[in-house]
């Protein structure tokens, strides 16, 4: 009997292969790369207990809780709210995971903190048409005067649920769905972005 070795793959794996694609003449309009190697954990706070949290979340991330759909980053870290007292933590660096599980010790009992890590995949899409290509499925308004940097919401893009926030003026978005349909999130964006050019990084 063979023993069977598994290793571990990220979410799009083999969907988002290095190239350009779409249109080839000019310059490219659109970057497209999965986000690899992040931690993650929906924050639930119970009932009065923002206040409390509040100085937790301090303590471990340096963070304040954003009020309504905002983002807030600072030294790897991000908290992006998508819901009344509820919020997206994202940790990008390396040690984020055993930083989360203290930060979900310290709080057990101000809120509910779930690891979501193997659970999402993030999609970041940057350029100066990535607005444009997110426009053609995102059913909310994109215009930089209503949504801009770290603006964030919980909404349907072509079928699908999707937490979105943006990262920068450039436009850069990052977008997080739940792993199963990472596939259909990324057949959308490459497919929404082909008419501008765009590279797969």
């Amino acid at each position: 009997m063979h023993d069977s070795i598994l290793t571990p793959q990220t979410a799009l794996m083999g969907l988002i292969n290095a190239g350009r694609y779409g249109r080839q003449e000019g310059d490219v309009g659109i970057r497209i790369s999965e986000v690899k190697n992040f931690s993650l954990a929906n924050i639930t706070a119970f009932k009065n207990c923002r206040e409390p949290l509040e100085k937790v979340i301090d303590e471990y991330l340096g963070l304040d809780l954003p009020i309504g759909p905002q983002r807030i980053e600072k030294n790897g870290y991000a908290l992006i709210g998508h819901g009344p007292d509820q919020w997206l933590a994202i940790g990008y660096e390396e040690n984020s995971a055993s930083i989360f599980d203290k930060l979900e010790k310290a709080s057990r009992d101000y809120a509910a903190i779930v690891d979501q890590s193997d659970a999402r995949a993030i999609i970041r899409l940057s350029g100066p048409d990535a607005r444009k290509a997110l426009a053609k499925g995102v059913s909310i308004d994109l215009d930089p005067s209503v949504f801009h940097t770290n603006c964030t919401a919980t909404t349907f893009a072509a079928g699908l649920w999707i937490n979105l926030w943006q990262i920068n003026d450039s436009p850069a978005y990052e977008i997080s769905v739940f792993r199963g349909f990472g596939a259909s999130l990324a057949s959308w964006i490459k497919s929404s972005a082909e008419e501008f050019g765009y590279i797969n990084q």
